[in-house]
């Protein structure tokens, strides 16, 4: 039971330490190709899902490598864990389908590009499926995990709107019209829909102590 609490930690300090330092580098590697002013690139740079994503999970390994159990009870809760997988699960998904073809990363954009969107996804995943706790299945945490893709489209179809500017190609309403992106919207919230359904409900299969939050 010590040896596993202690692989916890090891594994929960190094998502942690990886999470932070990953998407600080590329912060800086996107200041560093900068034409705008500071605060518009800091804007696009968070307007990225897999930015976001990437972010929260590494709170997540932050509040269980280096918080009391009583602090930070969001962030070390089951079911915002499961939501949380099915987030940077679709960042890797939809990096290594759709998008890994579209551009070629040079420099040290290529190993920040694997830790964004493999290392990290397959980290929290190994993560999840080794130490967060069973829960029983319940539709309505299906539908708070959809909140936030949700949410996230709708921004970022009203900046673009006022911008032109659209973190994802097939998000670009103004080159490639609404239509298309309606298309692709439903395809997406499709993919986390059934991603929640999935885990949830295994999560509620799992052999380990029920979570109490």
């Amino acid at each position: 039971m010590v040896q596993q609490h202690n692989f916890k930690k090891v594994l929960a300090v190094l998502g942690a330490v990886a999470g932070i330092l990953t998407v600080g580098l590329q912060f800086v590697l996107f200041i560093n190709e900068r034409t705008r002013s500071i605060a518009e690139v800091f804007i696009r740079f968070i307007s990225f899902f897999t930015i976001l994503s990437n972010i929260m999970v590494s709170i997540c390994f932050f509040a269980d490598a280096f918080t009391a159990d009583f602090r930070m009870k969001f962030w070390k809760s089951a079911p915002v864990k499961t939501a949380l997988l099915v987030y940077i699960l679709v960042v890797g998904i939809v990096y290594n389908v759709v998008l890994r073809s579209l551009w070629e990363p040079l420099g040290w954009q290529i190993p920040v590009d694997e830790m964004l969107h493999v290392v990290m996804p397959l980290l929290f995943l190994l993560y999840w499926w080794w130490f967060s706790p069973s829960i029983h299945f319940r539709w309505s945490n299906v539908t708070k995990s959809l909140l936030y893709p949700i949410l996230y489209l709708i921004w970022v179809l009203l900046r673009g709107a006022l911008s032109n500017w659209y973190p994802y190609p097939f998000l670009d309403a103004f080159n490639h019209g609404y239509k298309k992106v309606a298309i692709s919207s439903i395809v997406l919230l499709l993919l986390f829909g059934s991603l929640s359904v999935l885990l949830f409900w295994w999560s509620s299969r799992k052999k380990a102590t029920p979570d109490k939050t």
